[in-house]
């Protein structure tokens, strides 16, 4: 089977599990652009921070106004003026990725293509743009979150073997006990299956549906894959101590997501000693 298209749902903006787009810069952080030396790519390249920026800014008109017709109608859902016209609620509980690097853009004619890598939540992620040329503009014509190729596995971190299926996860949870760690997640199912990872409020044991009243907060995870996919999970710093739950809330035809049928798995991040 093909990989499922990674767009945007109209109301989850950037990302279907975590979401969010803000340029970040730091002279600690890698962030370079690589090779983008003519005019036009000088062009796309400052397209895509502007795009970005808007959006870390909660500037609709900004944001709105860089993408494509195409793109406002077809991935959000919405002519680009309705979008524009949600203002600071488009942005509502969308956190920022921070650009980690960012490739040469691609161009052909009226069409550019960027693949940039950035953390979203404790998460790492490839991103994937497409622009295309209107005028003397360059709108984003696409956006795709954990764009293939997946992610490296990093060096010298521990990897942990995870299968997806129906209606479970199939893991050594104690380890990810540690915090630090990345995952091979393959799909043994018969169905799509995503992962996500939050942190919940409670060390007490929870079971599926059960999480519901809680309060959790994203970490990471990765968007839903076909069966007889491998993808990566790769974090960008060591997870803190507490409760941690994994689940996926792909939907089915009746309306119910994976992990109304139980579809979740827990662990806990100790401290040494």
């Amino acid at each position: 089977m093909t990989r499922p298209t990674r767009r945007l749902a109209p109301q989850m903006l950037l990302v279907a599990l975590l979401a969010g787009v803000a340029p970040a810069c730091s002279d600690s952080e890698p962030n370079a652009i690589e090779g983008a030396s003519s005019s036009d790519a000088d062009v796309v390249e400052e397209a895509v921070r502007s795009f970005l920026l808007a959006f870390d800014e909660r500037d609709a008109e900004g944001f709105v106004g860089r993408m494509s017709p195409r793109l406002c109608a077809e991935d959000f859902g919405e002519p680009c003026d309705a979008l524009e016209a949600h203002g600071v609620d488009l942005f509502v509980g969308q956190p920022a990725i921070d650009i980690r690097s960012m490739e040469s853009p691609v161009i052909d004619g009226d069409a550019a293509q960027v693949e940039l890598s950035g953390r979203v939540q404790t998460g790492l992620h490839h991103v994937h743009l497409g622009l295309v040329r209107s005028g003397d503009q360059w709108l984003i014509d696409a956006l795709e979150l954990d764009a293939s190729p997946a992610l490296a596995l990093p060096p010298n971190i521990p990897v942990v073997e995870v299968e997806v299926s129906e209606y479970q996860f199939v893991l050594d949870s104690s380890a990810l006990a540690s915090g630090w760690f990345a995952m091979r997640v393959t799909n043994t199912g018969k169905l799509p299956h995503e992962l996500v990872i939050k942190r919940v409020d409670t060390d007490e044991q929870l079971v599926g549906p059960e999480i519901e009243g809680h309060y959790a907060i994203p970490v990471a995870g990765m968007i839903a894959i076909d069966p007889g996919e491998t993808w990566n999970v790769v974090l960008a710093e060591e997870l803190s101590p507490g409760h941690y739950f994994i689940f996926c809330e792909v939907g089915d035809e009746e309306g119910d997501s994976h992990l109304d049928h139980g579809m979740a798995a827990e662990f806990t991040v100790v401290t040494d000693g």
